[in-house]
């Protein structure tokens, strides 16, 4: 594969992520993520028998980590926000456990 089929298909699986991950949806990355792994040895490989495009791939590389980067803030918001629903509805749960106890 060439440099710009393996970075074409590295650019569309990093947005299938980032889309999965807006839509909540991140326990489906995981397979997504191992492609494009997959798919970024594959270009490592293609980079160290080929040196005339290693400014580009340096850029490219650059990208992929300004993405990944912001792909890590948005799920980390996402797990803040759970944990801080979940411990909302712990003392939800607290303060109907007491009132019943009042009812009894």
């Amino acid at each position: 594969m060439s440099f710009d089929d393996l970075t074409s298909k590295i650019n569309t699986l990093s947005a299938q992520v980032e889309a999965l991950i807006l839509a909540n949806n991140e326990e489906q990355c995981s397979e997504l993520l191992e492609q494009r792994l997959a798919l970024l040895q594959e270009l490592d490989l293609l980079m160290n028998n080929d040196k005339s495009m290693l400014d580009q791939y340096h850029e490219f590389l650059l990208s992929i980590q300004h993405r990944d980067r912001h792909a890590v803030e948005m799920v980390n918001a996402s797990q803040n926000k759970i944990l801080l629903d979940g411990s909302h509805q712990k003392k939800r749960t607290n303060a109907l456990n007491a009132y019943q106890k009042f009812s009894e």
